[in-house]
This record gives structure tokens, sequence and C-alpha cells, in this order.
């Protein structure tokens, strides 16, 4: 309950910072208009249907301002093998903002101490564009995987749960082909907490993902 009560009071955060940007950008088309306008080169006559021509031209419809992405891990070593699937889908509220639901799996093999585990995750994240090319980043995951490992009677033992996540981040993004964007840069955990979970994460980590309009 309480993690989908963090993940409502996210996107309703987040859907309260587009509303805002939303309503900047609505007010700076209206000033521009206004100077059209006072310029005489629209009769003022003409000024509403403009108005009305231009909103109309700014809307998009529903399904392309939706984005369908993820990333894929794959790591095969010696000791450790990983392999994972992370699709998510996401909306543009405004040109500069998206939010989106993540869903993550993990399949983890530590073959040096012989356990494997499987992680699962849901989530919720938002890309805010600061700049063309410049991104930051917040996001909410709830994880559930193995943590609190110890060693009893040379025997790796280990608790199983949910693990919250919240991370901040930026970095950099780029037009791929077609309506395709790529997503890279870094993010901090501000639950991070290796004492009470036990675990060798870090507090930050890399971050690649991939996403297309429909």
């Amino acid at each position: 309950m309480n993690f989908l009560r963090t993940v409502l009071f996210m996107f309703w955060f987040i859907s309260l910072i587009g509303i805002f940007d939303a309503k900047a950008q609505i007010s700076t088309n209206r000033e521009v208009n206004d100077r059209i306008a006072k310029s005489g080169k629209v009769p003022k006559s003409d000024y509403r249907v403009l108005e009305n021509y231009r909103e109309l031209q700014e809307r998009d419809d529903f399904f392309d301002r939706v984005e369908i992405g993820g990333n894929v891990d794959l790591n095969i070593g010696t000791n450790i093998t990983v392999i994972g699937l992370s699709p998510n889908i996401g909306y543009r509220l405004t040109n500069d903002l998206s939010v989106g639901l993540a869903f993550s799996w993990k399949y983890v093999d530590y073959k040096l101490y012989k356990v494997d585990e499987n992680i699962v995750g849901l989530g919720a994240y938002s890309y805010y564009n600061l700049f063309r090319n410049i991104f930051v980043s917040l996001s909410f995951d709830g994880v559930n995987r193995n943590y609190n490992y110890k060693i009893v009677d040379r025997k790796l033992e280990y608790e199983r749960g949910w693990v919250p996540y919240l991370y901040v981040g930026g970095g950099i993004k780029a037009q791929l082909f077609g309506s395709g964007v790529s997503y890279l840069g870094v993010k901090y955990n501000l639950l991070h907490d290796p004492v009470k979970y036990n675990t060798s994460e870090k507090a930050y980590s890399f971050f690649f993902n991939l996403s297309f309009g429909m």
C-alpha cells in the first residue's frame, strides 16, 4: 500500500509540473499572437480565428505522444551471469516533459555462491528537457529481490522482499532515426542504505534507455 501511495503521489506531482509547463507554453503563444495582432499584419477581427487555428495545429493526437522503449541487460561472466529486460511505456505531457511506467525483470546467477534469483520491479519515471540535448530525471522503483546476505555455517543466507529506490539523475539525449530517442545518464539513489539491506550496490549508477513514438 505504501508503494502504491508513493507511485500515485509521484504521478500527481509530475502531472502538476506538466500543467504549469503547459500553461506557460499557452501564455507564450498568446503573447506571440498579441504581438502579431498589434503589428497590423493580422487583422484584429481574425485574431481569435488565428489563435484557434494555431492551437489546433499544436495539439498532437494522443497516440503521437505515446512512447515505448526500454533496455536489455546481458552480462555473462566467470563468477556472475545477468540477463535482464526492462520495457517501459511513457507519455509526453509537453514537448519537454515525459512521464511513464516501467517494468523490470532480471535473472542473476551468483556462480561463486551457487545462488540465483529473479528480480522483479515496477516503477514510475519522468524526463524533463532542460536544453535541447540535456535532461534531468526523477524515478521511483519498487524491486522484489534478495537482500541482507550473510554467511551462516558456511552457507549463504538472505532475506527477500520489496526494496525501494528513489532516483534523481540527468544526462544527454539524442534524436535517432524516425521517432527514436536515446537517453544516456547517471542517477543517484536517495534511499540508498547499504547497512539496512546489506548489499554491495552503489548509490549511483549509469543508465541507457531507448524510446520510440508510436
